[in-house]
């Protein structure tokens, strides 16, 4: 199981290479038919705005994420709440050491991002305040005193280990959803009243469903339709 899982680590590892090597190239011959001629706001500023306009209309995403320079890994967001939801919910999915042994290295990859995400609600990571769309107007309505910018936690994740994640906390999920359900005979567990109101289900759904829009939209369509 362990080389199946390593072999599947290294084929990720190089798939994304290959595609940033092919995003990189497609840039490049766009830019030289434009002239190279300079924008204003690049592809992934305009995918970080949309996910903090998200994040901030009715909480549709808590945690959000963001590319990172040279498209070599995802930064991932959220306040103090957000990663301590998450950090219980992700315990609660991929369980004990000593439940499921033959999912023990994804379960390790899996750690591995609980260890990031425990440091920083330590404090051990970095930070950014984000406009919380609290502005003088709203103020001056609800005659409040408040500041304008929340302050929200940040870790670092590598693409080829955070598609790896995802791909490992698809089936923990599934898993998870059956034993919830007590049932592995329906066409779909998610749908399940135990599953679909399950507080653990909903948080890791939506850390996948960050990750999936701020991958989306970093790659090109036809690339992404791809992977």
């Amino acid at each position: 199981m362990s080389i199946i899982l390593g072999g599947l680590y290294v084929t990720l590892f190089v798939k994304w290479v290959v595609v940033v090597s092919e995003e990189t190239r497609d840039s490049e011959k766009t830019k030289q038919n434009m002239g190279h001629t300079p924008l204003i706001m690049d592809e992934v500023s305009i995918t970080i705005s949309k996910l903090l306009t998200q994040n901030r209309k009715g909480a549709e995403q808590m945690i959000f994420a963001k590319n990172t320079p040279s498209n070599t890994g995802i930064a991932l967001y959220g306040d103090f709440i957000d990663f301590e939801n998450f950090y219980e919910a992700l315990h609660d999915v991929v369980g004990d050491e000593d439940e499921l042994i033959e999912c023990f290295s994804a379960r390790i990859r899996a750690f591995g991002v609980c260890y990031d995400i425990r440091h920083a609600l330590m404090g051990d990571r970095e930070y950014e305040f984000v406009d919380n769309g609290l502005d003088e107007e709203k103020k001056r309505r609800m005659s409040v005193l408040a500041p304008d910018k929340n302050v929200y936690l940040k870790i670092y994740v590598l693409w080829p280990e955070m598609l790896f994640v995802m791909i490992a906390l698809n089936d923990f999920l599934q898993l998870y959803a059956g034993k919830r359900a007590k049932t592995k005979y329906t066409s779909n567990l998610y749908t399940h009243a135990k599953v679909s109101r399950d507080h653990t289900v909903v948080q890791v759904r939506m850390f996948l469903a960050a990750v999936a829009e701020c991958l989306k939209q970093t790659l090109s369509e036809a690339t992404y339709a791809r992977l």
